[in-house]
């Protein structure tokens, strides 16, 4: 037992105590404090960094930051079908290496009782080409499709990238009667991308990754329609892992001049191609 005389000290002693206790404490609590303030700062910094990187690689892949509903206006596509006309031809221009000869095949069985389609062009491309001598090719085509059949008009269907080629083509367009176009989820604005980041890439695939000027307008009897998808997974998938900051809406917003747009929130960049020229079809029937 301790004696009276030990008490100071024994108090003492824990008053020292108690204040070594507290200090922990505040210690303690400021390690706290600074702890998560060093974690909050990572995690705005990472943030930080990751929008500004997101920016840069948004800005060298051509997206921006438009949503489909300000594009999207409700316009639905109405069919201008001229019923006088006896002798019709249809165009069909692939899509980015879509090689299959039977792509056609949906369109030419709506077509195969149609006492009004006189002939069918069907036009494939070495995509390893540019615009330019593509655009050579197909007119060339175009020309002895049209010589050798007595059209009054002629229906153009261009499928993703073959819709930037008969945009790119159709102020070269030559013929007395009517032409309608209608491109199917064209990529026709492409994906803005510096050369520096297109290494290895060549013909009409170098120019899509660095992105289409305006297409000029074509003749009075040419009308252009541009028929476009809300998303669409296979325009983003171009930009690989950043397929996140694509903007499909983007990547197709280049209208050749005086041309009309529709927009398909429902239609994927498969399933555009055969609803749109189904409707087109049956509508020139």
């Amino acid at each position: 037992m301790q004696s009276p005389k030990d008490w100071p000290i024994v108090i003492e002693w824990k008053l020292l105590r108690a204040r070594i206790i507290r200090n922990e404490r505040k210690i303690l609590k400021v390690l706290i404090y600074l702890f998560l303030s060093f974690i909050f700062l990572v995690i705005i910094g990472k943030t930080v960094y990751n929008l500004v990187y997101d920016y840069q690689i948004k800005q060298v892949l051509g997206g921006s930051n438009s949503s489909p509903d300000s594009y999207f206006n409700g316009d639905v596509f109405v069919c201008e079908n001229n019923n006088s006309i006896q002798s019709r031809g249809y165009v069909y221009l692939h899509g980015y290496k879509e090689h299959d000869p039977n792509a056609f095949d949906y369109q030419r069985g709506l077509l195969v009782n149609d006492p009004k389609t006189k002939g069918i062009l069907d036009f494939d491309y070495n995509e390893s080409v540019g615009s330019y001598a593509i655009c050579r090719i197909f007119l060339g085509e175009f020309n002895t499709f049209i010589s050798e059949n007595d059209f009054e008009e002629i229906v153009i269907f261009g499928r993703s990238v073959g819709g930037n080629i008969i945009a790119y083509c159709a102020h070269e367009l030559e013929f007395a009667g009517d032409i309608e176009i209608h491109t199917l989820a064209a990529p026709l604005n492409g994906y803005q991308v510096e050369d520096k980041y297109l290494t290895n890439r060549y013909g009409i695939e170098r120019e899509l990754g660095r992105g289409f000027d305006a297409y000029k307008k074509p003749p009075d009897n040419v009308k252009v329609y541009h028929h476009k998808t809300v998303e669409d997974e296979s325009l983003r998938s171009w930009c690989g892992l950043y397929a996140h900051l694509c903007d499909p809406i983007e990547i197709q917003n280049n209208n050749v001049e005086g041309s009309k747009e529709f927009y398909y929130p429902l239609l994927n960049h498969s399933s555009i191609v055969r609803e749109v020229s189904r409707i087109v079809i049956e509508c020139h029937k």
